[in-house]
């Protein structure tokens, strides 16, 4: 806005171009109020548990505001520029504009757009891609509707100097001109999003790579089931059905050397050998009364 000066467009009394505070304070009670409705919007729960990214968050902002304040100046540019015989938008039909009327057109476009931001930065993929919540959808028609008819009836409602009505036609040049930059906005968001997610940044990286692990946790565990039962089909012992599965010895395994020496001691021995681990498990026993 400081790098556009209305009096270098033939407004000669206005240095800089600035809202009325009328106009902001509109824009706070018909939007933001209803914007308060988002709390009731359809939301997707998440597969996974939710984490603060703080850079997806910050990049995505930017990027939608920057949009958006980008489409404020050009429609600004060529607001004030309608008094010139080269005037894009004299080209398109549409009638020269005094100073007040510039304003109620930037304060239109501004309360469409807040409103519409809102359904690009609902969702991470295209905003059709998750419905609203009906009270989403009636706070939007009210906020842009009563939004629409201030800036046709501006004269007849508050009757102040630092604005005036727009026409009907140049009300329709707005919707459209803040429709199609919504498109466009929706579009950058989305690829925003994808650039972010094949940089393994933000919330999408993060629930992909939790639900890998999950896939491989889930896979090891079936795995392990589906051989434990064909190990029980076969009759296979615990001991053979773990190694068979894990690949490693366990402690149910006895050595090679210790199976070669009891198989080469006697009955006598044997029998002495099951006393002493007889006699070790009462004394174990008994330790544990």
């Amino acid at each position: 806005i400081l790098a556009i000066h209305p009096n270098a467009f033939g407004f000669e009394e206005h240095l800089y171009f600035k809202l009325p505070v009328i106009a902001l304070v509109v824009i706070t009670i018909l939007n933001d109020g209803c914007i308060i409705s988002i709390a009731y919007d359809h939301v997707k729960p998440s597969h996974t548990p939710e984490k603060w990214h703080f850079t997806e968050i910050f990049v995505v902002a930017v990027v939608l505001g920057g949009v958006a304040v980008v489409s404020s100046l050009l429609l600004l540019y060529w607001g004030l520029n309608t008094n010139e015989p080269t005037s894009i938008l004299k080209k398109f039909g549409m009638s020269e504009l005094e100073y007040a009327q510039v304003c109620t057109m930037i304060y239109l476009k501004v309360s469409l757009s807040d409103f519409l931001t809102v359904f690009a930065a609902r969702t991470t993929g295209p905003f059709f891609s998750r419905l609203p919540s009906y009270h989403l959808g009636i706070a939007a028609l009210v906020a842009m509707g009563a939004s629409t008819g201030l800036s046709h009836y501006w004269d007849d409602i508050l009757d102040l100097p630092e604005m005036k009505s727009l026409t009907w036609k140049w009300i329709g040049f707005v919707w459209a001109y803040c429709l199609v930059w919504f498109f466009l906005q929706d579009i950058i968001k989305a690829l925003t999003y994808w650039a972010l997610y094949k940089m393994n940044i933000g919330s999408e990286a993060h629930h992909q790579g939790l639900m890998q692990k999950k896939d491989k946790v889930v896979a090891k565990r079936d795995n392990r089931r589906a051989l434990t039962h064909e190990s029980v089909m076969k009759g296979e012992s615990l001991a053979k059905a773990s190694v068979r599965m894990t690949g490693k010895s366990t402690a149910l395994q006895l050595d090679q050397d210790a199976s070669a020496k009891y198989k080469s001691m006697s009955s006598s021995e044997v029998m002495s050998e099951l006393s002493n681990l007889e006699a070790k498990v009462r004394a174990l026993k008994d330790a544990l009364k």
